[in-house]
C-alpha cells in the first residue's frame, strides 16, 4: 500500500501525525523505507517536510537522514528559506551532525541574507 503513494503524500503523511504528536512505528519505518527508494523523487517541500517530521517526532533514523542530507546537497541552493530551516532544524533536533549539510545550508543562508 505505502509502495504506491508517490513522495508528496508520504510527507504529507507523516508530516501529519507528526503535527499531532502520533507516532506510529509500523507507519514511520514503512514511510522511511519508502521515502530511501524515492528520495531523488522529493522536491524540497518533501525533503523539509519529512525530516521535520521525523525530527518532530524524535525518530533518529540515521539511514532516512542520511538520504535526505545526501538529496539536499544535490538541490539546496534553489531552495526557498523555509525548506532550509525545516531541514537544519531537524539536524539540530535530533543533534544529527552532518558537516556538508550544515556547511551548505549555512552558505546557502548567508546569501539570502547579503
Amino acid at each position: 500500500m505505502i509502495s504506491s503513494i508517490g513522495p508528496q503524500g508520504l510527507s504529507n503523511m507523516v508530516w501529519s501525525f507528526a503535527t499531532i504528536l502520533v507516532e506510529n512505528k509500523p507507519l514511520s519505518d514503512s514511510i522511511s523505507a519508502a521515502a530511501m527508494r524515492r528520495i531523488h523523487h522529493f522536491n524540497a517541500q518533501n525533503i523539509g517536510n519529512t525530516a521535520w517530521a521525523f525530527s518532530k517526532l524524535n525518530i533518529l533514523d540515521v539511514p532516512l537522514m542520511s538520504s535526505i542530507a545526501s538529496q539536499a546537497l544535490r538541490k539546496l541552493q534553489s531552495w526557498e528559506t523555509q525548506e532550509l530551516v525545516n531541514t537544519a532544524w531537524a539536524f539540530a533536533k535530533l543533534e544529527l551532525l552532518h558537516g556538508p549539510l550544515m556547511t551548505a545550508t549555512s552558505a546557502a543562508a548567508m546569501r539570502r541574507l547579503s
